[in-house]
């Protein structure tokens, strides 16, 4: 899988930009910040529709018991389908 350097290094390349490496990462400036920003904000953009994307999470159950009235989200909740209970 690609790290966020390497993708935002291929980016640059493609602009024909000075390509960034860990130690300039953090101080990127100019057309290469603005790389970095757009990439990040894709990425989120594909997780904030991770309902869309099945790759992207996976589906778990929790046992309902009864006079119980709050139950804890599990630590990597992200979203939960109100149209399944």
């Amino acid at each position: 899988m690609a790290t966020y350097l390497t993708i935002t290094n291929r980016v640059l390349n493609d602009l024909n930009e000075v390509e960034l490496t860990s130690s300039t990462f953090s101080s990127s400036r100019g057309v290469q910040t603005a790389v970095k920003d757009f990439i990040n904000k894709g990425i989120h953009d594909v997780y904030n529709e991770a309902s869309e994307v099945p790759l992207l999470y996976s589906r778990t159950t929790q046992n309902l018991v009864s006079g119980d009235s709050e139950y804890s989200f599990p630590t990597d909740f992200r979203k939960v389908d109100r149209d399944s209970f």
